[in-house]
């Protein structure tokens, strides 16, 4: 069984298959990893930006247990992926996320603020967990928090990781056939 929360994006093999090189100090990169309860079941989305290209999967997660174990953190079953994409981003398009990590990158750096802790798994009605880990340059940022959060953008540090999520995401929608998720576009 996978663990999730802070630990997942560095444990995780990227996307099932894809090779996602190292980058170099000076470059930028951004991960999302998303998972809410819905009525189809649980799902995820899983975002990978490295400078010109993005790595998307989505999918459903078998064998759920919505109980922390006994390091705090949840047990999460399997990542069934239904789609992945690999997708080469144009010029303007990748220059619009890099100033949005450039952005998450410099609050993170001014005015570091509280983010409301993830969500459960357990029920419809929970807010989810979000993990995103940005790179700008040597600079590295991880945050955890829930997915409702973010989309309700609380705070500056919120708002920019919505923005950066959702541009991140537009180039790939519909993604499990979805237009957004949970309620982020």
């Amino acid at each position: 069984m996978l663990e999730i929360l802070s630990i997942f994006l560095f444990l995780c093999p990227p996307f099932n298959g894809y090779e996602v090189a190292d980058i170099g100090r000076n470059q930028y990169l951004a991960d999302f990893f998303a998972v809410k309860p819905f009525l189809s079941g649980t799902e995820y989305e899983l975002l990978s930006f490295r400078e010109k290209e993005l790595f998307v999967e989505c999918g459903q997660i078998a064998g759920l247990n919505p109980t922390h174990n006994n390091l705090g953190r949840y047990d999460i079953g399997d990542l069934v992926a239904t789609e992945r994409k690999r997708l080469s981003l144009k010029e303007a398009q990748s220059s619009h996320i890099f100033s949005l990590i450039g952005k998450l990158a410099e609050l993170s750096k001014v005015a570091p603020e509280e983010l409301p802790s993830p969500g459960g798994l357990g029920s419809l009605n929970s807010n989810g967990i979000m993990e995103v880990r940005i790179r700008k340059e040597s600079q590295k940022v991880s945050y955890v928090t829930s997915v409702e959060a973010v989309a309700k953008e609380h705070n500056s540090t919120l708002k920019a990781i919505k923005a950066l999520f959702s541009a991140t995401r537009k180039f790939a929608i519909p993604l499990c056939g979805r237009n957004k998720f949970g309620t982020i576009k």
